[in-house]
């Protein structure tokens, strides 16, 4: 008949191995914690010390592991309904003020910045929209072939710009994770509307073959 200390060590040891076949990190370290828990009890069941010290210490690892990852997943979440901060941007942005009527940037030009707006008013020419304050313009071209605009880029009311070079943007990334993602869904977001745009244009044009209106 099994003792209490070997039961407790089958127990920790069995949810120990069930963890090395989890592919999720929370679930995994969450696993390795219960074990870590059941040979803490062997260890004072058995009265084994080495084994008491060696686990209470990795379950403190593990638990601090743990609330890292959770800590990371609830940054994630934050970001996913929120926007571009300016606070993140703070400590890597130049200001620049520029006059209604400037050009900032034509279609086609080498792309080595991108724009947050803190007043002010900027059209895009190209897809007739405009931007103002909160808005980031210049994503495009980190991303684009070539490292090109796609758009061009016109003050219509006197504002000021916060400008972040794009070296300054890949730091941001390793940086801030919450950034990395906000940006992404911004991308996906511009992506997803110009998509729109476009198939509402095409679904408004009349097709091809059809005949001319009568006059």
């Amino acid at each position: 008949m099994l003792t209490l200390a070997q039961i407790l060590s089958v127990l920790g040891n069995g949810f120990s191995a069930c963890a090395m076949a989890m592919t999720r990190m929370i679930p995994l370290r969450v696993m390795v914690i219960v074990g870590n828990v059941f040979l803490i009890l062997y260890g004072v069941a058995a009265r084994d010390y080495p084994s008491l010290a060696l686990y209470g210490v990795l379950l403190l690892v593990n638990v601090y592991r743990l609330r890292q990852m959770q800590a990371m997943v609830a940054k994630v979440e934050k970001a996913s309904s929120g926007a571009i901060s300016k606070e993140w941007l703070s400590a890597f942005t130049r200001r620049r003020t520029t006059p209604a009527g400037e050009l900032l940037f034509s279609r086609g030009d080498e792309a080595t910045e991108l724009y947050y707006v803190v007043s002010g008013l900027y059209r895009i020419p190209e897809l007739k929209m405009d931007m103002g304050p909160g808005a980031m313009i210049g994503e495009f071209g980190l991303l684009s072939p070539g490292g090109r605009r796609l758009q061009s880029l016109q003050c219509v009311e006197r504002g000021e710009l916060l400008v972040v070079s794009y070296d300054e943007v890949h730091e941001l990334f390793f940086q801030n994770p919450e950034f990395g993602y906000n940006f992404m869904r911004m991308v996906g977001n511009r992506l997803f509307s110009e998509r729109d745009r476009l198939i509402k244009e095409l679904a408004a044009r009349p097709p091809a073959d059809a005949p001319p209106s009568a006059a």
